[in-house]
């Protein structure tokens, strides 16, 4: 076993870890979500903030509510498969495959647990699409101050982001000798890094400059939103470069054992990212609902 690691001290961490990304994703952050939806429900219905639901049909609140539960089951059902593969590999007296490999069974049980939030993107896609088709103001007005980077990200992040990535790029061509011709893995894993990592500063250059994807949202709001994705970007990129620095070492000094929880780890890692400053950042309860108002209609708030 790894650093001379009991069997029994290396399973723990094993189920530790799985047990963890069971909860995460499958339990605590769809629980997140359901009660941001339905806070945005019951205190801005539809009959007084009908801008807020251009698709919305009779009954629209006991479907929405019916939608939620259906997402709540699935992700219960989702967790339950889960803890009953923990089961079968405890009852089974599975071992990791200390040539790693296993890894592999973790990325798909996580893509089966993102299903229900794929879902509700595509939902939310739709339903931005929907707002800027109804959008008819005469006077359309925009906030004209300047946007910067570090308007809505800490410098020191954008630099340990670009540290971590340079400090893979350097070990991972290292290990693979700089004098030895690339094999097509190399190209490939460069590649994908790198694109990634592009495609991350697009991303966030087009919600900077970029038009809302919301006309009606209001800037204050939108700049939280764009703060939080900017965030989340910034620190994915660390994350995927201290990933692959784990993994790349995990191989180099047959740690292989331990790809399967370094992947549930990681995986975990972008989930608290994603939606932990998403919902830290964006929060929903401060976000000005009077944009959506019918026409003429009277703020109680005001």
């Amino acid at each position: 076993m790894p650093f001379n690691m009991s069997e029994t001290a290396v399973m723990v961490i094993y189920y530790a870890a799985f047990l963890g990304q069971i909860y995460l994703l499958s339990h605590y952050f769809p629980g997140r979500f359901i009660a941001r939806v339905r806070y945005v429900i019951d205190n801005f219905p539809v009959k007084e903030y009908p801008k807020l639901y251009p698709n919305a049909g009779p009954n629209f609140a006991a479907n929405m509510a019916g939608k939620l539960k259906l997402f709540r089951r699935v992700n219960n059902g989702i967790a339950i498969i889960g803890l009953l593969i923990l089961a079968g590999m405890l009852g089974s007296g599975y071992r990791p495959d200390p040539l790693g490999g296993d890894e592999i069974f973790v990325m798909f049980y996580f893509f089966l647990q993102f299903i229900p939030f794929f879902i509700v993107a595509v939902k939310e896609h739709k339903q931005y699409k929907a707002l800027r088709a109804a959008f008819k103001e005469a006077r359309r007005t925009a906030d004209l101050r300047p946007r910067h980077l570090f308007d809505f990200v800490s410098p020191v992040a954008v630099f340990a982001a670009l540290v971590c990535f340079g400090a893979w790029l350097v070990y991972y061509l290292t290990v693979k000798g700089w004098d030895q011709p690339w094999e097509e893995e190399v190209y490939i894993s460069v590649g994908m890094t790198t694109g990634m990592n592009l495609l991350y500063a697009w991303i966030i250059a087009r919600f900077i400059y970029g038009k809302k994807l919301d006309p009606y949202q209001a800037s204050k709001d939108y700049m939280k939103t764009v703060e939080a994705i900017t965030k989340v970007l910034v620190y994915s990129s660390i994350g995927i470069s201290l990933f692959h620095i784990t993994t790349v070492a995990a191989d180099e000094y047959a740690l292989e054992a331990f790809d399967p929880v370094l992947t549930s780890l990681y995986m975990q890692y972008c989930v608290l990212i994603g939606f932990g400053v998403m919902l830290g950042t964006a929060k929903v309860e401060d976000f000005d609902f009077s944009v959506y108002r019918e026409e003429g209609a009277t703020d109680p708030g005001a």
